[in-house]
């Protein structure tokens, strides 16, 4: 095992490794968290670059997303490019600089150790004598062995019978990698987020066993929820262990949700906010507020406004209304934290929202996009009427709005119901 010097962590990740987490281990584990001062997203993540960087320069973070690790790499690089695609492991669009650190994505030189997983820094990139292209990219690992890393050939087949060739350096950045890709590699140091972005079983055990020691770990968030083992993988050791030892008893009890220091929006929260808006960032990034559910039946209609007020498109036409209502009212209440009277609004949409009894939550929405800022789902279709002589100049433009939208929003709802689910969950 890797954590032969450290028999505390080692004795916690072989419960880990059957998902069982005591008491005792939760509190050795939140020790190991980073305590950050600031309040808002981006100020964590520069906070969270600084601390990285103050790190020895072979520490790793181990993200559960892709997105996690996209959002991480991008601010440490300082490159606010497009999205790279990934294409048989090796990524299309590779962004470095001088000091970057980088994870070798293929074996090399498998003797001096420079294999799939190696990491290193950036100290030299060659490029060919007309200066036009890159030839080589030199880098150096912690124990300062160096290796020249050229293109390599790699083919993949997109369709049936059609393969694609790719040139490429087997590099990606890797100031944040998925827990997936981490698998095989051992570190003294590494930053973790094992909040409630995990989502598989065993996940939280293989990000944990990558250090050595827990001196190394150093934990963003820490969920003690999410440590789970796959239930067949236990019936398998429950079979082995019938020959040898005891079986496992796989714990009932649940452990508690802890909250997560947030530190980047959520992928679906920052699509829904930022979709066609030139707003400030600071209104863009409004953070999700609970509203008030006086007679406990009201939280319907709070989900259904949270969402319209964080969807920039309807946000935007609810304020252009200069006449006061109950929806504007209450969306400028929101804005400036102040109480929002939604039985009000509740009234205004219709009198069979005003009983004290749950509705339906896309019926809710649709009633109230149709009374109140119907123009945000209107679509104006323009009808041209000609003669079909060329030498007949007559014709005729007539445009008219539609609810179209509406109905393909209807068939789609299952999409904002997902949504609602989960801004309910971020605001517990």
């Amino acid at each position: 095992m890797r954590q032969k010097c450290d028999n505390t962590y080692r004795e916690i990740l072989s419960r880990i490794r059957i998902g069982l987490v005591t008491d005792s281990d939760i509190n050795v584990l939140q020790s190991r968290k980073v305590n950050f001062k600031e309040s808002s997203c981006d100020e964590r993540l520069n906070e969270f670059c600084t601390y990285m960087n103050q790190l020895p320069v072979d520490t790793i973070c181990l993200l559960p997303t892709c997105y996690l690790c996209t959002i991480l790499n991008c601010k440490i690089l300082e490159d606010k490019d497009e999205k790279v695609s990934e294409t048989a492991g090796i990524e299309r669009v590779i962004a470095i600089k001088i000091g970057a650190k980088v994870m070798i994505r293929r074996n090399i030189d498998v003797t001096l150790g420079f294999v799939n997983g190696t990491i290193g820094i950036v100290i030299a990139i060659h490029r060919s004598v007309d200066g036009n292209r890159i030839d080589s990219v030199t880098i150096v690992t912690s124990d300062n062995n160096q290796v020249t890393i050229t293109r390599v050939d790699i083919k993949f087949e997109v369709f049936h019978k059609i393969v694609v060739h790719l040139k490429q350096f087997p590099l990606s950045l890797s100031y944040g990698i998925t827990v997936h890709k981490c698998q095989g590699i051992t570190c003294k140091n590494a930053m973790m987020d094992l909040g409630t972005s995990v989502f598989s079983d065993g996940q939280a055990y293989i990000a944990l066993s990558r250090v050595n020691t827990l001196e190394g770990l150093h934990l963003i968030n820490f969920n003690p929820a999410f440590v789970r083992a796959n239930s067949g993988a236990i019936v398998e050791y429950n079979r082995l262990r019938t020959m040898f030892k005891s079986q496992i008893n796989s714990s009932e009890k649940k452990a508690v949700k802890i909250n997560d220091c947030r530190w980047a929006i959520p992928h679906i929260i920052d699509d829904v906010q930022n979709y066609g808006c030139a707003e400030p960032e600071s209104i863009v990034t409004w953070k999700i507020y609970d509203l008030c559910d006086d007679d406990s039946v009201s939280c319907y209609a709070n989900v259904t406004l949270q969402c319209a007020f964080h969807c920039v498109r309807i946000r935007q036409q609810i304020l252009k209304n200069k006449v006061s209502n109950a929806l504007t009212d209450a969306a400028c209440a929101y804005a400036e934290r102040k109480r929002c009277n939604i039985l009000a609004v509740r009234r205004s949409v219709g009198e069979r929202f005003e009983e004290r009894t749950q509705q339906n939550v896309s019926e809710f929405f649709m009633t109230l996009m149709y009374s109140e800022v119907n123009d945000v789902l209107q679509v104006e279709l323009k009808h041209l009427i000609c003669c079909s002589n060329a030498k007949c100049n007559y014709n005729v433009t007539t445009l008219e709005k539609s609810g179209l939208l509406m109905s393909r929003l209807h068939c789609s709802f299952l999409r904002l119901e997902f949504f609602v689910i989960t801004i309910r969950v971020i605001n517990k």
